[in-house]
């Protein structure tokens, strides 16, 4: 996990930052390998409720253990997650259950119906909830580049299954028109460059 850590630590920081004073309930999407986890964990004062799938439903429980920054003896502690498909199963919680969800990293492994998550998460938000949803920006220079030399920017099919590849990717502006038709109101966006663009191997 080493090189997954190195290469997405800034988003895992970024996303934690943009909930580090929020309170109350908050149910991360897709909690594993627990990185975002365990910041919430250690460093917010979030009730944390996590959510997973890994092909059929139910619950997991998971040890995950830490060396604590200058400390040497790890730390364990048990993840427990409730097991959904978030495309095709209604949301095992009641409404108005979360005062956060995390959707992080998620959208563009779906396979057929994003507005159907989208609306399970808005149901189980409390009114005044916030969504905090990270995605790749299907616009940045590397597939720009990629596309103005005939390169095709989409991932190859992936040993993982149909889950283990960006199915679809989206703009800035396809995402705000999702959410707005899922009944969110858009409170911020941004994007970022999460790693170097080298535009040299494309002879620029």
């Amino acid at each position: 996990m080493d090189g997954y850590v190195a290469d997405s630590q800034l988003r895992f920081l970024y996303t934690w930052g943009l909930v580090r004073g929020d309170t109350g309930r908050c149910l991360e999407l897709g909690a594993n390998p627990y990185f975002t986890t365990w910041l919430l964990d250690q460093y917010t004062d979030l009730d944390l409720t996590l959510a997973n799938y890994y092909g059929a439903s139910g619950e997991a429980k998971e040890t995950v253990s830490w060396l604590p920054p200058g400390g040497d003896e790890r730390v364990e502690v048990e993840r427990s997650c409730a097991l959904f498909n978030v495309e095709e199963e209604e949301f095992p919680y009641p409404d108005n259950s979360f005062d956060v969800v995390l959707f992080c990293e998620m959208l563009e492994h779906m396979l057929m119906n994003p507005i159907a998550t989208l609306r399970q998460i808005h149901r189980v938000l409390a009114p005044n909830g916030v969504l905090i949803l990270t995605t790749p920006n299907v616009a940045r220079i590397e597939n720009v580049l990629r596309l103005l030399h005939g390169a095709n920017m989409y991932d190859p099919y992936s040993g993982y299954g149909p889950y283990g590849r960006h199915n679809r990717e989206y703009t800035r502006h396809e995402l705000h028109r999702l959410l707005e038709f899922a009944g969110f109101e858009i409170e911020s966006s941004m994007t970022a460059d999460g790693h170097p663009s080298d535009a040299t191997r494309w002879g620029m």
